[in-house]
């Protein structure tokens, strides 16, 4: 008799996660924090705040506690352009890079009700303590910029209005400032050229004059570290877009363009394009390549988890 009992709870227990799995997403399922650990990591929270229809403009001083020392400490280059509040779900912040190095920048960061910062499943190898610690302790190790500007730097602002600073404090106070001031503002500040920056070496430091806005992406690319990927696109491939548009490619490189000009046409846009399947990949290992076809979101994704990399483990030092 004990054993029928149990059996119904757990098929009880079984039907009733289903349901919850195959629901829509609405606001009433993330009321109770514990419901989220039926997903995989924040992603569907994050989502259900991004695309809510009860989002509320608030001050970025009405955010949880927590979620204000997290922006105050990880994201000290970069300003607070709008703030949300989701009743029942959490926090939105739409943030931008104010200083040299991340100047234009945007990031959405979100929150639970708590506070606590919401990471996405794809911005993590594992959603589970021990790499959410590896993640947070990696942002906080983060190595300096390989090069600096020559101050003072100016800026032009929308407005046409030219700002003139002489230090990094003084470009986050005098930008965030203005973008205080001009709350409906959406464009970036412009930096104006030549600047001379002191870019860093193994030989030790030299000043270099940059005189465009092209040569500063360019002297970025140079110090961008780059992972090598284990796979490749056999091109051409196709994303559908947000509105169902569907843009294709012969590289990287035409993607990347063809994307920046539908998001530049369509600004509001919060979500992301979707690749079209199938595709052939060209997988790399130690025998050789080889031409694997992925035919759905989730193959791809457990191909990815294949030859997901475990940084290795810095030994300890004995003091």
């Amino acid at each position: 008799m004990k054993h029928i009992k149990l059996f119904k709870r757990v098929l009880y227990s079984i039907i009733l996660i289903t349901g919850f799995v195959a629901c829509n997403i609405n606001e009433e399922v993330f009321e109770d924090s514990k419901l989220n650990s039926f997903f995989e990591g924040d992603d569907e929270l994050i989502l259900a705040i991004s695309n809510s229809k009860s989002k509320q403009s608030i001050n970025v001083d009405q955010l949880p506690l927590t979620a204000k020392t997290t922006i105050e400490t990880d994201y000290s280059s970069m300003n607070s352009e709008n703030s949300y509040e989701v009743p029942k779900l959490g926090y939105e912040v739409n943030m931008r890079g104010i200083l040299p190095t991340n100047l234009g920048e945007k990031e959405d960061i979100f929150f639970a009700k708590n506070g606590r910062k919401l990471i996405s499943k794809k911005n993590l190898k594992d959603y589970d303590k021990k790499d959410k610690e590896n993640y947070m302790a990696e942002k906080k190790d983060k190595k300096p910029h390989p090069f600096r500007f020559v101050f003072p730097v100016s800026y032009i602002m929308p407005d046409g209005t030219s700002v003139t600073v002489n230090n990094k404090e003084e470009i986050k106070s005098s930008l965030k400032s203005w973008y205080d001031a001009n709350p409906d503002s959406k464009e970036k500040p412009e930096l104006v050229f030549p600047v001379d920056v002191i870019v860093k070496s193994k030989d030790g430091e030299q000043i270099v004059t940059i005189s465009s806005k092209e040569e500063m992406q360019e002297l970025r690319k140079k110090f961008r570290r780059k992972r090598p990927r284990p796979f490749e696109f056999v091109f051409p491939i196709s994303f559908t877009m947000p509105d169902g548009s569907v843009i294709s490619g012969e590289d990287h490189k035409e993607i990347k363009e063809s994307m920046k000009e539908w998001y530049d046409a369509n600004p509001d846009s919060k979500e992301k394009p979707e690749l079209v399947f199938p595709v052939d990949v060209i997988v790399k290992s130690k025998d050789g390549e080889q031409i694997v076809t992925i035919s759905s979101k989730e193959e791809m994704q457990e191909l990815r988890k294949k030859f997901k990399r475990e940084k290795p483990k810095k030994p300890r030092t004995k003091d």
